[in-house]
């Protein structure tokens, strides 16, 4: 146990085998370290792995060229981001920003997020994936801004609220699989591709 960690930038967190951690309580999270290339930030690998995270805003990237910086619960492994409101890459910055559910078992809370952001360059994005067969909920998600949803055979994004989608997309493979999005018409669609 140790108390909770309110400063902290350019840091990892993984968790694997099992274990448990829950220590962080801040406002928000800028990265701007390389770690090189794609890197997991955040992780809960395996069963019984759990990985809690109070965090409201969260922005990545580097000055390296586009690198890809996922989010992910994978193989029974639990991430609980539920304090995240808002998510997207560092102003100017190429990456991409991924958030990954995969592995029977694995569960990837994001109740909280309510928008992703888009660089100003518009090179980067924040992505979806859902892995096979799983259920990806994102409840309170209501804009998207250089968004992609992505989903593997039967899969099902599932986002309620989300009416506003810029500079954003849906993949012909999340449309044409076994997948199923659910997601409400938007009633504004801007320089969009579905």
């Amino acid at each position: 146990s140790m108390p909770a960690l309110t400063d902290i930038t350019n840091t990892r967190f993984i968790v694997t085998g099992g274990a448990t951690f829950s220590a962080v309580n801040q406002a928000a999270l800028e990265s701007s370290y390389f770690w090189g290339g794609s890197y997991d930030m955040f992780l809960a690998d395996g069963a019984g792995s759990s990985l809690t995270l109070g965090i409201a805003n969260f922005r990545a990237g580097t000055n390296s060229g586009r690198d890809t910086i996922t989010i992910a619960a994978r193989n029974g492994g639990s991430l609980n981001l539920s304090a995240l409101t808002a998510v997207g890459p560092r102003t100017d910055q190429d990456d991409i920003i991924r958030f990954e559910l995969s592995g029977a078992g694995s569960s990837l809370n994001l109740n909280g997020l309510t928008s992703t952001f888009g660089s100003s360059n518009g090179n980067g994005r924040t992505q979806f994936d859902a892995g096979t067969g799983m259920t990806f909920n994102l409840p309170a998600l209501a804009t998207g801004d250089q968004v992609r949803f992505v989903a593997a055979g039967g899969a099902t994004i599932s986002a309620p609220l989300l009416t506003s989608l810029n500079r954003s997309e849906i993949t012909d493979s999340f449309l044409a699989s076994t997948s199923t999005p659910s997601l409400p018409r938007p009633t504004t669609l801007t320089t969009g591709t579905v």
